[in-house]
């Protein structure tokens, strides 16, 4: 009797074993799932703060020595259909500064205007835009809230500022002041 009982209390614990080690094992398991997805999160926000690093340092300049001349009301509307948004959703496209950057540098600057977008929509609008290769590039933006009176969610106004940095004609500096 003594034996039974001492190898029932072996196989109880031996099964109170297994099953610790089973529990730890699925603990270990669903962390090292969780380290995989946070490492693979992480490196897509450092592939995503790279690509933004490099954009900011970007500046497209007219090869030609003379102000971009482009359809900008033109290209925004090609952008808005190559992105599926209506056209309507542009507001208004405003110039706004042409400054000089120094030698015969200059950048104009346009302000750009587009009515209740989704957050997914204005992610099609620059990733279009990007793809469009243009002389423009997107400086600043600035998304703000719009909720109707009952508070439904009607989407977000977008405001771009564009800018082009050029060569000036020589003639173009010699008419303006020197400071």
């Amino acid at each position: 009797m003594k034996r039974s009982h001492g190898r029932l209390m072996v196989m109880a614990v031996t099964a109170v074993a297994v099953f610790t080690v089973t529990l730890r094992a699925r603990a270990l398991g669903d962390a090292v799932e969780a380290v995989e997805v946070e490492a693979r999160a992480t490196h897509q926000t450092t592939k995503d703060l790279r690509e933004l690093a490099m954009l900011k340092t970007q500046r497209a300049v007219v090869a030609e020595a003379k102000r971009p001349t482009n359809d900008v009301i033109a290209q925004v509307n090609a952008v808005l259909r190559d992105a599926g948004i209506p056209t309507g959703r542009l507001k208004s496209l405003d110039p706004e500064a042409d400054v000089p950057l120094g030698g015969r540098y200059r950048s104009q600057t346009i302000r750009l205007a587009l009515d209740r977008l989704a957050l997914g929509e204005v992610a099609s609008f620059l990733s279009a835009w990007r793809g469009a290769e243009t002389v423009w590039t997107p400086r600043s933006i600035e998304l703000t809230h719009v909720a109707a009176t009952d508070g439904a969610d009607l989407g977000v106004d977008v405001r771009i500022v564009i800018a082009a940095t050029y060569l000036a004609e020589l003639a173009e500096l010699v008419q303006e002041p020197s400071r």
